[in-house]
């Protein structure tokens, strides 16, 4: 019956801890949270943490105690506001536990004197009785009268000392990272004042500072995925604004460079937001605007010459709209794809330049690394050259087709007479307009304004040989 006595004790001893451990987790440091809510939520933060193989360390009043996994487990749905609110409640409550260690230590202060004087003393009779081998027993029974004393004193003391070190912990997590909670709000009012630099700044510096914290604490991957949703959105309508203008069609020069000024200016915005990267992959946004350019133009002369037999259409007004075309096409796209070869290579040119700067600094362990961004800068360089040599590509497949269609025009024969003469002067001039706008653009002789100056050779010759026949035979 005694030792059924006792297990009954031990049990209810148990009992009384579990239910003071309770107590200890009904506690929330910031101040925001009631026991009774405390008591009903925190089981199922355990069960989390449990499921996912977590240490359940956010007892506030334990050691090991997390701050960073208390605010991403417990306060996961409290917004920015209150946790500011909650900031200043540990202010707060570490202002009153500090001063209310200070009168601590001065009421207690003898017995802070009298713990140093039997310390002193125990340490003076163990020195004394330490060759004798006497005296263990007693300093023992000392030493445990003591250190119940002490706790007794000083224990209060000791767990406010640690319950004040982990708010501290928890108030700086909160001031370093305050800017986090509010770069959504900041993103998509930068882009409605269409400060559109300060976005790509506040981007770069989410994804920096939050990429690796975002995969341990909730609340900053969610922070994170809504930023990553507001540029998405930015990044779509940007490239659908360059699909639009696609379309855009001018032969005056000073619209034509406010148009490029502006596309030029949307593609660095999507390379700095990380659509497709530098060296103009196949994502690239500038390179795949270059190819949608080049696919109107092509569609856009195919659909004159598709359009021939038009009832009250003549091969002198298909001849001036291939020009057209041609002018209102070409020096953008010449002017794009030299923009576009021009920051590839500053772009390359700079990386190269850092890459020599980190070299000549590090030492034999980097070498791996070292060799590893070489071979990428190359990759990088093969790509720009291959790129490049598609635009070329493209720009010389332009202006063959608007060759082979004024050639195929220009030699039919339907009309009859002095007005077949008129008809074919007016080509050649059209074509000569369309030479000098070419020029004017910049676009070298070789090997494509070459294209146009032997077909307005021919041009010319053929016209001067009708010309002299028709005199002949009139």
């Amino acid at each position: 019956s005694n030792e059924g006595s006792d297990d009954s004790d031990e049990y209810e001893t148990e009992s009384e801890e579990e239910e003071e451990d309770d107590k200890e987790i009904l506690f929330d440091p910031l101040g925001l949270i009631d026991e009774r809510l405390m008591e009903f939520s925190f089981p199922h933060v355990l069960e989390r943490l449990k499921a996912s193989n977590t240490q359940p360390d956010v007892y506030p009043r334990r050691e090991g105690f997390k701050p960073g996994l208390y605010l991403s487990q417990v306060h996961m749905q409290t917004g920015f506001k209150a946790l500011r609110h909650g900031e200043e409640n540990l202010e707060r409550s570490i202002d009153v536990q500090n001063k209310q260690i200070k009168v601590l230590v001065r009421e207690n202060f003898g017995t802070f004197i009298s713990a140093k004087d039997a310390t002193d003393t125990i340490y003076n009779e163990l020195k004394e009785q330490e060759q004798k081998g006497e005296g263990i027993i007693k300093v023992e029974n000392a030493y445990k009268a003591l250190a119940e004393k002490v706790q007794l004193a000083f224990g209060s003391l000791i767990e406010r000392k640690t319950e004040i070190d982990r708010k501290r912990s928890m108030q700086a997590i909160l001031q370093r990272y305050q800017f986090v909670f509010s770069l959504p709000g900041k993103i998509r009012e930068s882009i409605s004042r269409r400060e559109y630099d300060q976005v790509v700044r506040d981007y770069k510096k989410a994804t920096t500072q939050l990429g690796t914290l975002s995969s341990q604490v909730k609340i900053f991957q969610k922070i994170l995925e809504e930023v990553e949703k507001i540029v998405d959105g930015f990044r779509t309508d940007l490239q659908q604004s360059l699909k639009d203008d696609v379309f855009f069609e001018t032969r005056d020069m000073e619209d034509l460079q406010d148009f490029l000024d502006n596309q030029e200016k949307v593609v660095r915005l999507l390379r700095d937001l990380s659509v497709g990267g530098s060296g103009g992959d196949k994502l690239d946004p500038g390179w795949s605007y270059l190819t949608d350019m080049y696919l109107w133009a092509c569609t856009a002369l195919e659909k004159v010459v598709g359009a021939q037999g038009t009832e009250g259409r003549m091969q002198k007004d298909d001849v001036i709209l291939l020009c057209e075309v041609l002018t209102a096409r070409v020096p953008a796209f010449w002017k794009f794809l030299q923009f576009l070869q021009a920051e590839d290579e500053e772009k390359l040119k700079a990386e190269t330049s850092n890459d020599a700067g980190v070299g000549s600094t590090a030492n034999t362990n980097n070498n791996n690394t070292s060799t590893a961004t070489k071979e990428g800068r190359a990759v990088t360089k093969a790509l720009n050259e291959h790129n490049l040599s598609r635009g070329r590509e493209q720009l010389t497949n332009i202006l063959q087709t608007f060759v082979t269609n004024v050639r195929s025009l220009f030699t039919k024969e339907e009309l009859i007479g002095t007005t077949l003469l008129f008809a074919m002067k007016d080509c050649v001039s059209e074509v000569i307009y369309a030479e000098e706008v070419l020029t004017k653009s910049g676009l070298p002789e070789e090997p494509f304004l070459k294209l146009v100056s032997d077909l307005l050779r021919e041009m010319k010759e053929q016209f001067i040989a009708r010309a002299g026949h028709r005199m002949m035979k009139e």
